[in-house]
């Protein structure tokens, strides 16, 4: 469950990176991209936006959040709860070893890697 007291770094934008998220947030502010999208995937209700640099579509040239108001909820609790722990910060706003940092890189890119494998995607296209 989200504490809402974790505060991001400011200007670091590590944890927008590829996401789903619902697909009528994605109509509702495509207008708001930040960046061209390379591939778009379509699971469910959901869209998976692909840029070519892999960071999230609506992330601003200062490491803000294009649709904020609207953000998926993955981002709401990031760095708050220990399944999606942010690897510079602990929940309580203090630095975090090395040590930790590298295992927490490594257990998120095997956590992608999983995920992407385990999901039937479907390419689409939404101009």
């Amino acid at each position: 469950m989200s504490s809402n007291n974790f505060k991001c770094l400011e200007k670091c934008g590590f944890c927008c990176s590829f996401v789903f998220i619902l697909k009528e947030t994605y109509e509702k502010h495509k207008d708001k991209l930040q960046r061209p999208v390379r591939v778009v995937y379509q699971v469910g209700n959901e869209v998976g936006i692909i840029t070519f640099d892999r960071t999230c579509a609506f992330l601003t040239p200062d490491k803000r959040c294009a649709i904020y108001e609207d953000r998926p909820e993955v981002c709401k609790q990031f760095g708050e709860t220990k399944e999606i722990p942010c690897p510079y910060l602990k929940p309580n706003g203090n630095p975090r070893s090395e040590a930790d940092k590298k295992k927490i890189l490594r257990a998120m890119k095997k956590q992608t890697k999983d995920f992407l494998r385990n999901k039937t995607l479907r390419l689409i296209r939404l101009a």
